[in-house]
């Protein structure tokens, strides 16, 4: 903005319509302008009806699809035969009851997950074979560790 000082002559106008006073120090609007500005606004509030339209808000981003669950590996998949072995004589071995007499040939193994770390797999009773009380049929089995290397 440009400032203009009075030396004691008629003020002049400034660039956006105010007069500087110089003996009153005030400032006085330019005749006209703020009759103007009211007439434009009086002309815009007639043609709006009177009320100003209420700010619509932008619609909202759609939500993202779900994701697909990761896959998961086979049920039927079979483990290496010295881990099926393993994992049959600790059944044998800590599990009560039918488990006690199951040959290693019934015994039903199958992987549930596998990673580097560890491994889980679902070790069952063969559907003929009968319980003696209640011990489970199905058990789940995790090896991880110095167990899952087979370090003895």
């Amino acid at each position: 903005m440009k400032t203009k000082f009075c030396t004691g002559g008629e003020a002049e106008p400034s660039p956006l319509g105010l007069l500087l006073s110089c003996g009153s120090g005030s400032a006085a609007p330019a005749p006209g302008v703020g009759q103007q500005r009211d007439a434009a606004s009086d002309l815009e509030s007639k043609q709006l009806g009177g009320q100003q339209p209420p700010l619509a808000l932008p619609p909202a981003p759609p939500l993202p699809l779900p994701q697909p669950p990761p896959p998961q590996p086979p049920a039927d998949e079979q483990p290496e035969p010295r881990t099926r072995r393993r994992a049959y004589l600790w059944c044998k071995e800590f599990l009560p009851g039918a488990w006690r007499g199951l040959r290693e040939d019934e015994f039903h193994i199958s992987v549930i997950r596998g990673g580097l770390s560890n491994m889980l797999f679902q070790c069952s009773l063969p559907d003929t074979t009968a319980t003696l009380g209640d011990e489970p049929r199905k058990v789940l089995l995790r090896l991880y560790g110095a167990i899952l290397q087979m370090v003895s």
